[in-house]
C-alpha cells in the first residue's frame, strides 16, 4: 500500500525503480523498529519473572503491632515472677550480663544465679503457655 500511496514521488532521473523500492522497504524497516523500541520501553514490566520486591526498609504494620503485642506480654509475665528471678532475667537478657557477671554484681553464689534464673524461665514458660502462647519456638 505504501508504494501504491508514494507512486506518484518516484522520479526517473534520481535512480531505478529497485532503488526507489529499496530506500522506501528500508526507510519503513526503520520506522517499524523505532516505535516497537519504543513501545518495549513504555511496556517493560516493572519485575522480572521470579524475581521479587526487595525488602522495605519500613516494618510492616502487622510486625509492629505483633512485636508491641510481645513486648506488652512478656512485661505482664515478667511482673509475676518472684523478684529475685525477674532480676536476674532481666540482668541476662536485657542487660547482656553473663550468669558469672551477675553473680559478682549481686554479691550472691553463681549456682544460685544459675537455679533463679531456670526457675524463672520454666515458671514464664508455664505463663505463657497458660495464655495461649506456644513457647517451642
Amino acid at each position: 500500500m505504501s508504494v501504491w500511496r508514494k507512486a506518484t514521488t518516484y522520479q526517473r532521473q534520481h535512480g531505478s525503480v529497485y532503488s526507489w523500492l529499496q530506500a522506501i522497504i528500508h526507510h519503513r524497516a526503520i520506522d517499524r523498529v523505532r516505535s516497537s523500541g519504543h513501545r518495549d520501553c513504555q511496556w517493560s514490566p516493572l519485575q522480572s519473572e521470579g524475581e521479587q520486591d526487595p525488602p522495605s526498609p519500613q516494618r510492616e504494620v502487622w510486625e509492629e503491632a505483633w512485636q508491641q503485642e510481645q513486648q506488652s506480654l512478656l512485661r505482664t509475665v515478667l511482673a509475676q515472677l518472684p523478684i529475685e528471678q525477674r532480676h536476674v532475667i532481666e540482668l541476662a537478657y536485657f542487660g547482656g550480663y553473663t550468669h558469672a557477671e551477675i553473680a559478682e554484681q549481686k554479691h550472691i553464689p553463681l549456682g544460685t544465679v544459675k537455679g533463679r534464673m531456670r526457675l524463672g524461665l520454666q515458671k514464664m514458660k508455664h505463663l505463657l503457655q497458660e495464655k495461649g502462647l506456644d513457647t517451642a519456638s
